[in-house]
């Protein structure tokens, strides 16, 4: 992760397993990028004791200095109960949708 940090600009992450409390980790990836990121682990950590492997979660992170100048990152939606997706605006010129498409289970 750290060696796409040094040469992407934005980074889209897709099954992070992080909780809603742990977010903050994916800024301390790289000091030159930001991030804003959904969770789809509060739910099932809420159930108890996790059991089996941990899944879903979106995340985008930018460089810092892509909103330098009067530029801004504004998030636009997300899914709040499966963290499949999250959407964010660039300086009002740029959609940026981060999606989780799990396989369908028979």
């Amino acid at each position: 992760m750290q060696d796409i940090c040094k040469s992407a600009d934005i980074i889209l992450i897709q099954e992070h397993w992080l909780q809603t409390s742990e977010l903050n980790k994916l800024n301390l990836i790289d000091r030159n990028l930001s991030s804003l990121a959904v969770s789809a682990m509060d739910i099932k950590s809420g159930d108890g004791i996790l059991r089996g492997r941990p899944f879903g979660g979106t995340g985008i992170l930018w460089r810092k200095s892509l909103v330098n100048n009067g530029s801004h990152i504004k998030r636009i939606d997300k899914d709040e109960v499966d963290g499949r997706y999250i959407t964010v605006m660039l300086s009002n010129k740029l959609l940026i949708t981060c999606v989780y498409l799990p396989p369908a289970v028979p």
